[in-house]
């Protein structure tokens, strides 16, 4: 990672292997990094200490689909939402461990609809007001 306002290199590394980074967001108090990275079915959460470049815990994603996104959810602290083609889920950070939270389905998505295999590609997001989420579909 390249830390830009110090034009230094942060050598960040989770396990045996440098990671391939697709999105990151800090949280609010700007402490720890949230990061995404990986290929489709095999993308790894790693949430990291800033201060001291270690990671704080990871979590595998289960998606078929290449989940693209992280950002802050809007109505909490420590909690994140990812989104990606065929994804949208947002879990909350509880200690060192991120449970799932439970939010509206997003349009499409549920297994028992018809458009299910035809859900949107989730591609862009905006937070209004703190209060609600609108992604944007292809």
């Amino acid at each position: 990672m390249l830390d830009v306002t110090s034009n230094k290199k942060k050598g960040m590394t989770y396990g045996e292997k440098a990671l391939k980074y697709i999105s990151m967001v800090f949280t609010r108090d700007e402490k720890s990094l949230v990061s995404l990275s990986g290929e489709v079915g095999e993308q790894t959460v790693v949430v990291w200490e800033w201060a001291k470049q270690r990671p704080i815990l990871a979590h595998q994603l289960s998606c078929s689909g290449l989940v693209h996104t992280v950002f802050l959810s809007p109505k909490e602290d420590e909690s994140f939402c990812f989104m990606g083609i065929n994804y949208f889920r947002c879990f909350k950070m509880v200690g060192e461990q991120l449970k799932n939270r439970e939010v509206k389905e997003a349009p499409n998505s549920k297994k028992d609809s018809k458009d299910y295999i035809e859900s949107p590609q989730y591609v862009s997001h905006c937070l209004r007001h703190e209060e609600s989420l609108i992604l944007g579909t292809t």
